[in-house]
């Protein structure tokens, strides 16, 4: 017996609606997971006027709230806010999941859910954070401290490796699109290192002279 995922072109009603459920859960997640039997009076009462939840569960809000809270009538095109305690110096989506990485000049790492807005990992480091970067497979967060160490954790399972050989920070880092335990950084001290993460050592040493480079990349086959 084959089935099929409707598409959202084949029934653009039913998709309206999921994803204006879907909204309304996320703006409302805060409530629905501490007090869920209140839904209809705090929740529902404090939705958007022109959302289709409102407009088929307003029925629902109690009579005793005899005057309604004065609210936007649609979803504004932000989704969520995530904020940090100090300047956020860098940024990265998660090549998997719906998870964002950040760095911070206060020394921590953060990894976020973006859609939910939950903070999920917290950790400290003894120096800024300049960059940061998820490995393919999603498993793992590289993050540049200002003096050009390298720390490599696999959040999933809590391990972490320190990568160390730079004499200054590091313009930039980026993972193997091909093996997730291989990541090059380019440094100030006019060096290009790649890295095997698992095990922690040099794999390659190349000197950059010249200019000042600032960016680096793996090739697509790695």
């Amino acid at each position: 017996m084959s089935s099929s995922l409707l598409k959202p072109s084949e029934s653009p009603f039913l998709s309206d609606l999921v994803n204006d459920a879907r909204r309304f859960v996320l703006s409302n997640s805060w409530v629905i997971e501490r007090a869920p039997l209140q839904i209809y009076c705090s929740a529902l009462v404090f939705s958007l006027t022109k959302t289709q939840i409102r407009s088929r569960f307003e029925h629902l809000i109690p009579s005793w709230v005899s005057h309604k809270p004065g609210v936007n009538e649609r979803w504004p095109d932000l989704v969520s806010v995530l904020e940090a305690d100090s300047t956020v110096t860098s940024v990265a989506f998660s090549p998997l999941d719906d998870l964002i990485v950040f760095g911070s000049r206060d020394g921590k790492t953060r990894i976020w859910n973006y859609v939910t807005g939950t903070s999920l990992y917290e950790f400290d480091h003894s120096k800024s954070v300049w960059r940061v970067a998820f490995s393919p497979d999603g498993r793992t967060v590289a993050s540049e401290l200002e003096d050009g160490l390298i720390s490599v954790r696999d959040f999933v399972n809590g391990s972490m490796r320190n990568l160390t050989g730079h004499s200054s920070g590091v313009a930039g880092i980026s993972f193997s699109r091909q093996d997730s335990n291989i990541l090059a950084s380019l440094s100030y001290d006019m060096t290009l290192r790649v890295w095997n993460t698992h095990k922690a050592h040099e794999v390659r040493f190349f000197s950059v002279p010249g200019r000042t480079v600032t960016a680096v990349a793996f090739s697509p086959n790695g």
